[in-house]
């Protein structure tokens, strides 16, 4: 088996474009959140979420690319230039270099507008209220394919869609591409922008965003505090450049982490959610992403999405799989208070912030974490931690319909070659 290592980061997040930015906002415990301004949200219950902003598309686009790209396309093709220029990646093998990329919604921009401008909803065909760049700019696979084309790949271009873990997936599915000596480097990550009238419709319907006060704002993400109620959506792209060892090795290339291991299982269930089968189902998919890995976990980076069920269910499995004394030892955090939950780029900023933590050796806060919960038996990081001796990560995921995802990293001690 080769080992697969982290070369290159690419971000387009709610608290920062560039992976610099990411970092430093993490680290000073900033919040993306705040009032839709993509569309009208005031009728929804509430009016909020974790937008990218200042984004300019020309720093990475060219018109034609801005023209026909959707907002997820947009997003993946910047973090991946990013992330490209990042790596020291100048060429590529074409035929040595796959691209797998999460995506579980996209872009359904393209599709409202085209919504509005029917007269009778698109039940029937009217000539000229759709073309085809309607279509690509809401399909799910056009961010692969716009990394694609950046990288002139030639080898295995896909798209993981797998709920909120499609990122952690199609980061682990690229890891494996290269352990098994299937590709030299893999464009890999995960992009969503969910932020629309379609899915937050949906989702406030089901009860599965916060209600109460409507002019809450920052206070609404507190994952793992006892205030938190329910996540709150998000949207961007993290893109990594994943390399052979050997392959890094010879070129000189900085090293952010090593994958080390990766474990993903289904509960097999038709429902959305259910408790007592997600714990057991996630504990045997966190032991076995651990059990790869000989060196003891030093920081645990988890879902968590400010959730009122799910923040102590992922609570509980950590101390059921690691019993109480390992986690009151264990530093551990979400990111989510910073970032919401955006879907498949949530696994992508999380494998961000946790190989940043290697290289860094420091531990980003638990964004707004002000009021312990007591049936929280957890070491939740508070301000931001130094961590010396940081030398490996566990990196939580859970999606809709009983998905569950771990992935383990570990730090390369000479990170520069």
């Amino acid at each position: 088996m080769r080992r697969c290592v982290i070369t290159g980061i690419g971000i387009v997040s709610p608290i920062g474009v560039t992976q610099q930015v990411f970092w430093q906002n993490l680290l000073a415990g900033e919040t993306g959140l705040g009032q839709v301004t993509q569309f009208d949200a005031t009728s929804f219950p509430r009016d909020l979420a974790a937008e990218v902003k200042d984004f300019d598309e020309s720093e990475y686009l060219s018109p034609r690319q801005s023209k026909y790209f959707g907002r997820s396309s947009k997003f993946a093709y910047a973090a991946a230039k990013m992330a490209m220029n990042d790596a020291g990646l100048e060429r590529v093998d074409p035929l040595q270099t796959d691209v797998l990329v999460g995506c579980a919604v996209g872009s359904y921009e393209a599709l409202e507008k085209a919504l509005v401008r029917s007269r009778n909803g698109l039940l029937e065909f009217e000539e000229g209220l759709m073309d085809m760049r309607d279509l690509l700019q809401s399909v799910t696979y056009s961010p692969a394919s716009a990394i694609a084309l950046l990288a002139q790949a030639e080898g295995y271009v896909s798209t993981v869609s797998s709920s909120c873990v499609s990122g952690l997936n199609a980061i682990g599915l690229a890891s494996e591409r290269i352990q098994m000596g299937k590709a030299r480097v893999v464009f890999t990550g995960g992009v969503d922008t969910p932020i629309s009238r379609v899915v937050m419709g949906a989702l406030a319907g089901a009860g599965m965003t916060p209600g109460g006060d409507p002019d809450a704002t920052a206070d609404s993400l507190c994952p793992f505090d006892q205030r938190r109620t329910k996540s709150v959506l998000g949207e961007g792209a993290g893109i990594f450049i994943l390399e052979d060892y050997q392959h890094a090795r010879a070129r000189g290339a900085r090293i952010y982490a090593e994958i080390a291991s990766f474990a993903q299982g289904s509960e097999n269930m038709n429902e959305l959610f259910m408790p007592d089968r997600s714990a057991k189902s996630w504990s045997r998919v966190v032991s076995k992403a651990v059990s790869a890995v000989k060196s003891r976990v030093g920081y645990i980076n988890a879902h968590a999405p400010s959730d009122t069920v799910l923040d102590k269910l992922e609570a509980d499995m950590l101390v059921q799989t690691f019993g109480d004394a390992d986690m009151q030892a264990t530093p551990v955090s979400s990111i989510k208070g910073s970032v919401g939950s955006p879907f498949s780029a949530a696994g992508a900023f999380q494998v961000a912030a946790s190989a940043l933590s290697l290289f860094h050796r420091q531990i980003p806060p638990n964004y707004n974490y002000k009021v312990p919960d007591p049936e929280v038996a957890l070491n939740v990081v508070a301000v931001k931690a130094e961590a010396p001796r940081l030398n490996s990560v566990l990196v939580n995921g859970h999606g809709l319909g009983g998905l569950n995802t771990a992935i383990m990293l570990k730090k390369v001690k000479n990170e520069y070659l």
